[in-house]
């Protein structure tokens, strides 16, 4: 009986042996996906990070290019107020009513308040 007990502590012994050998093999190969996956994903993400830095250049670009043309349109803006007071002032002295002075109060009123929604939002773009 002693020889039956004796083999059987080894068989199990030997079947707890493998079983850790399995296992140990298991995550072996398990850890080899998760670095076959690394490696696959690492080219999407350098590609999506190209991407967003050429995202980034264009948006820059195109706020320079915004500002720009904000700039041009505040300086145009500051004319037309100027010509508008000055019309106003000749249209005083003459006694007369020139209908495009009202007109064009009222364009410049709508115009200031656009420009500054314009401005206003640029400034939210980071």
């Amino acid at each position: 009986m002693n020889t039956r007990k004796t083999v059987y502590n080894k068989l199990f012994k030997e079947e707890t042996n493998l079983s850790t050998h399995e296992v140990e093999l298991g995550t072996s190969q398990d850890l080899e996906k998760e670095l076959v996956n690394i490696v696959n994903l690492q080219n999407p993400v350098a590609q999506n990070i190209d991407r967003l830095t050429n995202l980034d250049s264009s948006l820059k670009a195109e706020k320079k290019i915004a500002n720009e043309n904000l700039a041009k349109l505040n300086s145009s803006y500051t004319s037309a107020v100027a010509l508008h007071d000055k019309l106003k002032k000749m249209q005083g002295e003459l006694g007369i009513n020139l209908p495009i002075v009202e007109t064009a109060f009222n364009r410049l009123k709508g115009a200031e308040a656009d420009f500054k929604d314009l401005k206003t939002l640029l400034n939210q773009i980071k």
